[in-house]
């Protein structure tokens, strides 16, 4: 099935799921900092078909004890699907892509 280029959908739902993460940091040196951080969420609870997950991952550069700039590339999906037939309703989402910032202690 296809829509108009100019169709607008529009769609609302809470959800309450359960989460389960976690994270691994290395300490190359003083200044410097690798870390994977990761999570899992949906397990079907909310739909015939319902996960998210998220995975980072990231270098700090430490300026000082205070303050470092992060820099990472992450990836994110969210699938939901409930119903069936002309009552379906099917996302499929998934975003990539570079962050950065900077961390400011006090």
């Amino acid at each position: 099935m296809s829509f108009p280029v100019n169709e607008s959908l529009s769609f609302s739902k809470a959800f309450v799921e359960p989460l389960i993460g976690g994270s691994l940091w290395f300490d190359l040196d003083p200044r410097w900092t690798l870390g994977l951080r990761g999570d899992v969420s949906g397990f079907g609870i909310n739909g015939d078909r319902d996960l998210t997950w998220n995975l980072l991952l990231i270098a700090f550069y430490r300026f000082s004890p205070t303050v470092a700039l992060e820099f990472g590339y992450r990836f994110n999906s969210f699938q939901y699907q409930e119903g069936s037939s002309l009552e379906r309703m099917r996302l499929d989402l998934r975003q990539s892509g570079f962050t950065v910032g900077v961390q400011v202690g006090f």
